[in-house]
């Protein structure tokens, strides 16, 4: 199994973003959706297990997430707050 973590969660400016468990080759890409399923973001990760999700254009609100791996499976999914 793969896991996400997002801490701070919620965040206003930027939130470190982990991923944890069988992350071997992973070659994925996060995408971000809005609560009405509006992909706004999308990451490519590689095989990066770490990095650092900015704010930038996401409006205050919720937010859903998918890491999916360059097969198109999806590997992990969850989601944050933006305040």
């Amino acid at each position: 199994h793969v896991f996400v973590g997002i801490f701070p969660n919620p965040f206003s400016t930027s939130a470190s973003l982990t991923i944890n468990g069988a992350v071997n080759n992973l070659n994925a890409t996060l995408h971000i959706y809005t609560i009405l399923g509006q992909e706004v973001r999308s990451i490519y990760m590689g095989n990066k297990i770490n990095t650092i999700l900015t704010r930038g254009n996401l409006t205050t609100g919720m937010y859903f997430y998918k890491l999916v791996k360059n097969n198109n499976e999806t590997i992990a999914t969850g989601k944050f707050i933006v305040n």
